[in-house]
């Protein structure tokens, strides 16, 4: 059995590599890829310990395009492309390669669209949240999702969002976080 889609803390992942990779060999799994979001930062760690663990590590990364062809109309009938998550594997991790130099730059936007989300969810009424909480909750600038801001959103900000189930995660997205939330950047 094998795994081709995982994220460690490095992306929107709960597990660091470490933990990701005997957590994969207790199930009994023979290989692995760690496809964390737009970095391959995490494969030194994961490459150590599935190498300690007999697990083949296949590596990975997951990026978002935009599906410039296909089109579909959001909740106000405007028409918008796409979003597409790409899964890449046994891609060259040496920092010089162009990929990582791409790779790098979509990290650098992501900073950039985080820190800009801060600001305009604390305009919105979210006054406690913070990059800084942002960074202790993910392990790291790197690993902000948008899951860490709907987390940060509840246990901050119940008053806004409510109580936290699943319907009201979903809300925190469509209402909030997602492509039509009042809140979302654009990449």
């Amino acid at each position: 059995m094998i795994d081709l889609h995982t994220h460690s803390s490095f992306s929107d992942g709960s597990d660091t590599p470490r933990e990701l990779a005997h957590k994969a060999a207790d199930l009994g799994l023979r290989a692995i890829a760690l496809t964390d979001h737009d970095t391959t930062e995490s494969h030194v760690e994961m490459a150590a310990a599935c190498n300690e663990l007999g697990l083949e590590l296949v590596a990975g990364v997951e990026v978002s395009l935009k599906d410039l062809v296909f089109i579909k109309p959001n909740a106000t009938s405007e028409n918008r492309h796409i979003n597409v998550h790409l899964l890449a594997y046994f891609i060259p991790t040496e920092s010089t390669h162009p990929l990582q130099r791409r790779l790098s730059s979509l990290r650098e936007d992501r900073d950039r669209r985080n820190r800009e989300l801060v600001t305009l969810l604390n305009e919105l009424g979210f006054e406690l949240l913070t990059f800084d909480y942002l960074v202790k909750s993910a392990r790291g600038p790197a690993g902000i999702g948008r899951p860490h801001f709907a987390a940060a959103m509840f246990e901050l900000h119940p008053e806004i969002v409510g109580e936290r189930t699943n319907a009201n995660w979903s809300r925190a997205f469509t209402q909030w976080l997602g492509q039509d939330g009042r809140a979302y950047i654009r990449k």
